[in-house]
């Protein structure tokens, strides 16, 4: 029978959870950080949107008349409004609408020839709905509907949300339009 000290089984002890320990860092580092992670890309940020703090103060700034909802639906409420220059004389503006935790709603304003400036679908199978005389294109799925564009005169408006809303609650939302 052979004899093996305290002190020798101890320190094989040691010496195995350190090289378990060792292979184990290494393992998790491959699947943390994967090879490529880091890269030097640049990312360019859209131009800057100036903020103001009512739709009287956003028209003063950009010289038009800028729609607004009168009715939101519920829990919904604007937490910000600006406008960014997109031509000579020229302006998008954007409201943003949020319901506490997750729901967001954004509404853009902006001319005709800038439409590829405001909110873009994600669909391009729209479907039409009058309300009050005004066509509205809407991507409509199972009955609800995530996105809304519409022009009117010179401009063109768009509203997306992530959350969707029945047809009713756009006809109620759109309605109420200023």
């Amino acid at each position: 029978m052979v004899k093996v000290s305290q002190g020798s089984v101890l320190i094989l002890c040691l010496l195995f959870f350190i090289i378990l320990s060792w292979i184990g860092l290494m393992r998790a580092e491959d699947l943390i950080v994967p090879d490529g992670s880091f890269s030097q890309e640049t990312v360019a940020f859209p131009e800057a949107i100036t903020y103001v703090d009512t739709v009287r103060e956003l028209e003063e700034q950009v010289s038009t008349s800028v729609s607004t909802f009168n009715v939101l639906p519920d829990s919904f409420e604007r937490i910000s409004m600006g406008y960014k220059k997109i031509g000579e004389e020229s302006f998008l503006t954007r409201q943003t609408f949020i319901r506490y935790p997750d729901g967001k709603m954004t509404f853009e304003q902006g001319p005709k020839f800038a439409s590829d400036e405001v909110i873009s679908s994600q669909s391009t199978d729209m479907t039409e709905l009058m309300v009050n005389g005004q066509v509205f294109h809407m991507n409509i799925e199972k009955g609800k509907a995530d996105y809304v564009i519409w022009e009117n005169g010179e401009n063109v408006y768009a509203v997306s949300t992530n959350e969707t809303f029945s047809v009713e609650e756009w006809e109620i939302l759109l309605s109420s339009l200023q």
